[in-house]
């Protein structure tokens, strides 16, 4: 017995120690799948008949996609392509059908889509994409923010999709792609006016002022804008509920109910939760509709589910974590840390758990962000097949924009601790801006609260400030708080930062009481930038160039006293000039407004396409605002057509043989010439609407001239929502073989002298076009001329045969001759209302001494000039009348009787 109790006294000591090393290694072994889940499981959204009418319409949408990832849905589905929720239906499709190989079908599909997206609908790489809408019965591409929140909700949903899939690094990139697209629709979009975002008219740089519930979704990116600004607007979707219906037109319920979803997720519960009740009586059941993404948004703003929540930074955080070297020890700890902070930071309620659990899981959190920012600063944090699994350039970048999201989720999770803290004593603090519209540089506060509702409590100090820049100690000697003595302090910032931009800012306090131990609370809050003075630009001739000038209208507002005068400087990588000077004052004096005419110079010859500027202004050393917009030169065209469309794009037709422009050839509704494109069909993108040209399905040729001083290769875009061909003199360069608004681009080769182009396309009178020759960021002004009237023979008869017949009847013109004397000029042209002010259109021919042109015009009244060597405008002596021209000049009338 004696000798058994002593191999007991060395075996059991043996058993713990072996026993102990087993319980160490588990993270090792199984850490990465039991100790912390990557996500919160999904709670059922929807019913079992919804879900699966919702995955099989999403497999039936997925079967459409043609190789450059786009869809081609039929009309139950065909409302996705301007409200992008394809991920989002997966997703909650999913989690009632627990079908994985659905899910991975829309991962890979919805990838592909948003890949496209993202590489070529977002032209001017702000991260926003453009979608066609017609504003006054004309087509634009604007950068819609309801689209834009849908597509970063959804993106968010696929990041979610691919971290269920056990794909990290795709999530990852889709995660940071989401982030990104939150920020630009704020960024690009808010108004600051109406505390909203809308759309802008590229054409007149005016904002769309449309109210639909999805544009408010950026008040849900609570990383973004602060709870200040997200309240406001709100405010419009609670307006729009009051006025919205049930009954709408067949065609646009599914995009009802999706506006009906929206405004769900943006007010949510809490406050508004009788405002969504409401809305939810006043649409119909799920059940009683049959089509399939109707049946899905009734059934999804039924639930009080956010369409997107935060946990998946937590599981992102998470993978962030597995790939770096913690030691087995360090990632148990921190694995049975994150649990804690997440129910912190994102439940409901206060978390049952103890105080100090709280705390410590709260400051390993912040430990591992530290440590986790100082492993990605090198290059080998991730291994080569997780850098070969991440889609974008550089993952280390994206995660420690991730670290970002993590710390301010962290800040929630103190808050929580916070109340837990003084939950006995009641005390409750708040901070508020005096004013969240704030001049850069100028002076702002915060005020701010601290109550006790319970007991009085005390602390050694309290610090307060802006998270990221000074926390500083209060200077008052009061740092305690009774329930009868509030606690109430202002601390005085700076405004830093762009202007005519929100900045988040998170406003901090720090309590640390007699023990050392300190607790901090974060307010998350927006405050707009109002530069010095306020700088708005107006065309009053339109930004189409059509004359030697273009006046620029600007006016400058100050909003601060510091500002006297304001400086500009003009930038335009074309080259263009303005006459009063690249560079000059506007004089305020004791005024607080002041206005200046500049008026931006046109080279001849100047090429067509887009001119973009930049003005910026200065306030003393403060930037005080910035006006970025572009003039637009169209390209002059000739078309003819339509021909029969027997034989597809490779079936050669005379066109391609050679244009002569006088030439008439057999069509299918009789003679078909070759005619000016007229100015109203192009846009300032470059592109054509076929509808101003032909009613009738067939083939149809666009043909211009381009002329350049020496040889050059320029790059050739052409877009085309029907099969297209580009031929560049004479040699066919660049094919679109879809119908899907699929887009070519190829460097070509250009001779000197005149190039001929060519455009064939097969389509009907919905077909639109799009061609473009350089890059206009760094494209000269004077790169190459366009003018057909010079360089395309038998062009100006063309004109001249339109301006006869024209769209009116030939008895309802008159014709009239004017003449002007001048036997020194070189050359003279009549511009006028009647010809777009364009110098091109209506040359005078010389007789003799005398210079002379005949019109055929409509009845009406005209204004008109000469311009003589296409320098000087000069009235015509024997007019019936002048006017103003409303820049302290002139302008000849003409009167047109009936």
């Amino acid at each position: 017995m004696a000798g058994e109790r002593r191999w007991r006294r060395i075996l059991h000591p043996a058993l713990v120690l072996r026993i102990a090393m087993w319980v160490l290694m588990i993270p090792h072994a199984v850490g990465a799948e039991d100790t912390a889940a990557l996500n919160a499981p999904l709670i059922v959204r929807l019913d079992a008949a919804t879900a699966q009418q919702t995955d099989a319409m999403l497999s039936s949408l997925f079967r459409t996609q043609n190789g450059n990832g786009l869809y081609a849905p039929g009309d139950d589905g065909a409302v996705l392509l301007t409200r992008p929720i394809v991920a989002t239906m997966a997703l909650d499709a999913f989690a009632s059908t627990r079908n994985t190989a659905s899910l991975a079908q829309a991962a890979n599909s919805i990838s592909r889509y948003y890949s496209y997206l993202f590489s070529s609908a977002d032209r001017d790489g702000d991260h926003l994409i453009e979608t066609a809408v017609a504003i006054q019965a004309r087509a634009a591409q604007v950068e819609d923010p309801s689209f834009n929140a849908l597509l970063a909700v959804d993106t968010r949903n696929l990041a979610r999709i691919n971290l269920e899939l056990r794909r990290p690094m795709p999530a990852l990139y889709w995660y940071d792609g989401a982030r990104a697209l939150e920020r630009a629709v704020i960024a690009g979009t808010f108004d600051p006016d109406d505390n909203y975002c809308f759309a802008h008219d590229a054409g007149s740089g005016q904002p769309i002022r449309s109210f639909a519930p999805s544009a408010a979704l950026p008040a849900q990116f609570s990383m973004v804008i602060g709870e200040n600004y997200a309240e406001r607007m709100r405010a419009h979707v609670i307006d729009w509920a009051s006025h919205a219906s049930a009954n709408v037109a067949p065609a646009d319920r599914a995009a009802n109910a999706i506006n009906f979803m929206s405004a769900v997720d943006v007010l949510g519960g809490g406050d508004h939760a009788g405002v969504v009740d409401g809305m939810r009586r006043l649409m119909p059941l799920p059940s009683a509709v049959a089509m399939p993404v109707e049946r899905y948004a009734l059934a999804r703003g039924r639930i009080d589910i956010p369409l997107a929540d935060d946990d998946l930074v937590f599981g992102l955080f998470l993978c962030l974590e597995r790939a770096a070297t913690f030691s087995d020890p360090e990632r148990f700890r921190i694995e049975h840390a994150l649990p804690d902070v997440r129910a912190l930071a994102l439940a409901p309620n206060t978390p049952l758990m103890p105080l100090e659990t709280a705390s410590n899981s709260v400051a390993m959190a912040y430990s591992t962000i530290a440590t986790l920012r100082d492993r990605l600063r090198t290059t080998s944090f991730f291994s080569p097949d997780d850098k070969k699994a991440y889609p974008g350039a550089d993952a280390n970048i994206a995660a420690q924009r991730l670290l970002d999201d993590v710390t301010m989720l962290v800040h929630r999770a103190e808050n929580r601790l916070f109340e837990m803290r003084y939950a006995a004593q009641g005390v409750r603090a708040q901070a508020r801006l005096a004013d969240d519209r704030v001049v850069v540089l100028d002076n702002f506060d915060v005020r701010w609260q601290v109550t006790s509702a319970k007991a009085a409590v005390g602390w050694k100090s309290i610090s307060a400030g802006i998270f990221g820049e000074t926390i500083a100690p209060l200077n008052g000697t009061v740092t305690g708080v009774s329930p009868a003595a509030p606690l109430r302090f202002v601390t005085r910032h700076v405004a830093r930062g762009s202007t005519g931009a929100l900045r988040m800012l998170t406003l901090t306090a720090v309590f640390e009481d007699a023990n050392g131990t300190r607790s901090r609370v974060h307010f998350d809050r927006s405050i707009y930038l109002n530069p010095p003075v306020t700088v708005t630009a107006r065309f009053p001739q339109g930004r189409t160039i059509r004359a030697s000038t273009i006046p620029v209208h600007v006016s400058v507002q100050r909003h601060s006293n510091l500002s006297a005068d304001a400086r500009y400087y003009w930038f335009s990588p074309s080259g263009l000039r303005v006459a009063e000077g690249n560079t000059g004052l506007v004089h305020l004096g004791v005024s607080d407004s002041a206005a200046v005419t500049l008026h931006v110079e046109i080279p001849s010859p100047c090429r067509p396409g887009l001119f973009p500027f930049t003005l910026k202004f200065f306030a003393g050393e403060r930037e005080a605002g910035t006006i970025a917009s572009s003039l637009f030169k169209p390209y002059q065209w000739t078309y003819v057509g339509p021909f029969p469309r027997d034989g597809g794009l490779a079936h050669v037709l005379p066109p391609e043989q050679g244009v002569n422009l006088l030439q008439s050839y057999p069509g299918p509704n009789g003679s078909a010439r070759w005619r000016p494109v007229p100015e109203s069909a192009c846009d300032p993108r470059g592109g054509i609407a076929l509808k101003s040209l032909a009613d009738d399905n067939g083939v149809h040729y666009l043909y211009t001239i381009v002329a350049c001083a020496y040889e050059t290769q320029l790059q050739a875009r052409l877009w085309s929502n029907a099969p297209a061909t580009l031929f560049v003199n004479g040699r066919r360069v660049l094919t679109v073989g879809s119908a899907k608004g699929d887009s070519a681009v190829a460097r070509v080769q250009l001779a000197p002298d005149k190039n001929h182009i060519l455009i064939k396309l097969i389509g009907d009178r919905d077909s639109r076009v799009s061609f473009a020759l350089g890059d206009d960021d760094n494209l000269a002004a004077d790169e190459f001329d366009n003018n057909l009237a010079e360089l395309a023979g038998g062009y100006r008869e063309l004109t001249a045969r339109e301006m006869a017949t024209g769209s009116a009847p030939t008895e309802s013109r008159r014709l009239i001759t004017l003449h002007f004397q001048d036997a020194e000029a070189g050359a003279v042209a009549v511009v006028g209302s009647f010809n777009g002010w364009s110098p091109a259109v209506n040359p005078m021919q010389k007789k003799g001494d005398v210079w002379e042109l005949t019109l055929s015009l409509l009845p009406g009244k005209y204004s008109y000039r000469f311009l003589v060597d296409q320098k000087k405008q000069v009235l015509d002596p024997a007019a019936t009348g002048v006017e103003p021209d409303g820049y302290g000049g002139k302008n000849s009338v003409l009167v047109v009787k009936q």
